[in-house]
């Protein structure tokens, strides 16, 4: 289940408002310029499937989402690797960014304003992140993830920021 809460930037241990409903949460990321979806695979899939497996399986998402909104390449990264771990501090992905989830979860947060909101996306949810959104990622302390990512070439640039140490980790939401 995806759950968004959101959070005063000088008040990181409560929530003002937490959403449940996938609907409520779409309708809350939109002004921001953020999309949240729900995807299906074409074909089911076996929680054993292989990386060429599950690219195949999603093989017509994918190209939508590289046909329809420009992104220019994609890479199926699991929770290990290297690729992935360089989202965990907080940066800015220049030409924006999408998370297709297949298996486990992650939560993202979104500084903005003065609030910060902070979305835990699970399997089949498609975050889609505009250009120049500052984020962080938690995969907790025991991670298992896997997405395809689409970009639209552009390297992350890193924040200068530390906001992401005052907020608690996704292990301690308890979520």
């Amino acid at each position: 289940m995806s759950i968004l809460g959101i959070y005063l930037q000088a008040q990181p241990e409560q929530p003002l408002k937490m959403l449940t409903h996938h609907e409520d949460i779409a309708a809350e990321l939109a002004p921001l310029g953020v999309t949240l979806e729900r995807w299906q695979p074409a074909t089911p899939i076996s929680a054993t499937a292989s990386d060429d497996e599950l690219l195949a399986a999603y093989r017509q998402p994918v190209a939508a989402l590289l046909d329809g909104q420009g992104y220019t390449g994609h890479a199926l990264l699991r929770h290990d690797h290297p690729s992935l771990a360089e989202r965990l501090g907080e940066h800015r992905q220049v030409g924006g960014e999408a998370f297709l989830c297949l298996s486990g979860r992650a939560l993202f947060s979104l500084p903005h304003g003065e609030y910060v909101y902070r979305v835990l996306c699970e399997r089949h949810d498609l975050l889609s992140l505009p250009a120049g959104t500052q984020h962080w990622l938690d995969l907790g302390e025991n991670p298992y993830f896997v997405v395809i990512r689409c970009t639209r070439g552009e390297a992350p640039e890193s924040s200068a920021g530390s906001l992401a140490e005052y907020f608690p980790s996704l292990d301690d939401l308890g979520l």
